[in-house]
């Protein structure tokens, strides 16, 4: 749960320009700086779970952004399926816009939906302050992370054109690792 973001510039160590003051009170995410991407590919890092625009992965309530997981349909999972993202799909991978459950191969399509938000479009920086409030969730297998990504890849996809992790947290709340 984001309860507000601020990016900040810093013109001297006493004033500094906004760039972006998000405090989620107009209850709707501005479509001119908030961007979903929609994908099912993993994310150049294996994630087994697809990003949606589905109001059950992603809202406002009460001033604040949550980012949601939810199950995937058990059907697209237990039967042969194709899941297909077509032009909803924000990547232009085949394999980040179409996955498939096989039964006789043991592939399936990925369990979990949550929801991945940018504002590569509407507010960036190169060099400032940025702070951002947010309560990171706790349960099983979750990885919860807050980026600052480059707008362009001018080295090449991620990780090669770098990253900054503000926050990132693992969460496996009954695994143990064997002794």
């Amino acid at each position: 749960m984001f309860h507000h973001s601020a990016i900040c510039l810093s013109r001297s160590s006493l004033s500094s320009l906004i760039v972006l003051l998000e405090d989620f009170s107009s209850g709707v995410l501005d479509p001119n700086i908030w961007q979903h991407e929609i994908a099912l590919g993993g994310f150049g890092n294996g994630e087994f779970s697809m990003t949606t625009s589905d109001a059950e992965n992603s809202f406002i309530k009460d001033g604040a952004l949550y980012i949601k997981p939810t199950l995937q349909d058990q059907a697209l999972i237990d039967t042969d399926n194709l899941l297909d993202l077509g032009s909803a799909c924000t990547y232009t991978s085949f394999s980040d816009c179409v996955a498939t459950t096989n039964t006789t191969n043991g592939t399936i399509v990925n369990p979990v939906k949550s929801a991945r938000l940018s504002t590569k479009a509407g507010a960036s920086i190169k060099y400032g302050r940025v702070e951002v409030v947010a309560k990171m969730p706790v349960g099983d297998w979750m990885w919860p992370a807050i980026w600052m990504l480059p707008v362009n890849s001018t080295y090449g996809i991620w990780p090669k054109s770098g990253e900054i992790d503000i926050a990132e947290s693992v969460s496996y709340r009954t695994f143990t690792l064997p002794r």
